[in-house]
C-alpha cells in the first residue's frame, strides 16, 4: 500500500499544487519552475533539441532537469532526426500512391 504522508501547511507555506504536463502540450505556456524529466532510454525522435527548447523555455525563473544519463544527454540532445514527407517515404519504399492507388486515372 502506499505511503501517506502529512505536513502542516501553516509551517510549509511554499509548496504549492503541481500539474504534469506534456512538452508539446505546454507549448504557449509559461510557469515559474518547470522540472524535466529527459529519459535518455526514450526513442531518438522523442529527446530532441526542440524537446529541450520548448520544455526550457516554459520556465520563467527556474528549469531544473533530471535525466538517468547526464553524460549522454548532450549528444542525444543534439542530433537532430531528419523528418521526411510522405512523398518521401513512398519513393524511397518504392511505393507509387498514383500507380497503387489508380490516382490521376478517371471512373
Amino acid at each position: 500500500m502506499g505511503r501517506k504522508i502529512e505536513f502542516s501547511a501553516q509551517a510549509l507555506a511554499h509548496f504549492d499544487h503541481g500539474y504534469a504536463v506534456t512538452s508539446h502540450s505546454a507549448q504557449g505556456l509559461t510557469a515559474d519552475r518547470v522540472l524535466i524529466n529527459a529519459d535518455t532510454t526514450v526513442h531518438p525522435e522523442l529527446l530532441t533539441a526542440r524537446f529541450a527548447y520548448v520544455s526550457v523555455s516554459r520556465a520563467r525563473l527556474d528549469a531544473e532537469i533530471y535525466t538517468n544519463n547526464a553524460e549522454g544527454l548532450g549528444s542525444r540532445l543534439s542530433a537532430d532526426p531528419a523528418k521526411s514527407s510522405a512523398l518521401e517515404f513512398s519513393q524511397s519504399a518504392g511505393f507509387s500512391a498514383a500507380k497503387e492507388f489508380g490516382m490521376g486515372q478517371s471512373i
